[in-house]
């Protein structure tokens, strides 16, 4: 103690007790709000437990052109979800299931701008993902808004 005192001036018993104590109460809060009280952990639902997902969707539009993408197969939802990222940020758009097939219709107000794409489909907790390609158009002048 007289070592650790030289080396640390702060080191005394109080405070080496304390510290002992305060880590132990630490432990025993965080060990004690793991949740599962004495049971085994639930592991996450499986992603495909059912039919794979399959997309079909064009490989290249032109910039400002509807598509369509259409997904089959998951889980039994009622809804689809496809988030479009084309580079301003995602957007979203929703279809509902109708016997295992979605299919989105993407306007151009929703469409990506020119470059790739990446469209993801969740259904449930199923997912998949494709690519687009949007070519670009002709310039044109700004929008006067």
């Amino acid at each position: 103690m007289m070592r650790l005192r030289r080396l640390v001036p702060w080191a005394t018993k109080g405070a080496l007790g304390f510290l002992v104590v305060f880590h132990a109460a630490i432990f025993v809060v965080v060990a004690g709000s793991s949740g599962n009280d004495g049971e085994p952990r639930s592991e996450p639902p499986a992603l495909l437990a059912y039919r794979e997902l399959t997309i079909v969707a064009p490989a290249e539009v032109a910039a400002g052109e509807p598509f369509e993408v259409t997904v089959t197969g998951g889980p039994a939802e009622d809804l689809a979800t496809l988030v479009i990222d084309g580079g301003y940020g995602p957007r979203e758009v929703t279809s509902v299931i109708d016997n295992g097939v979605a299919v989105f219709e993407v306007l151009p107000n929703q469409g990506p701008e020119a470059g790739t794409a990446l469209l993801e489909v969740t259904i449930g907790t199923a997912r998949i993902n494709s690519t687009v390609e949007v070519l670009p158009g002709e310039p044109v002048d700004p929008l006067d808004l």
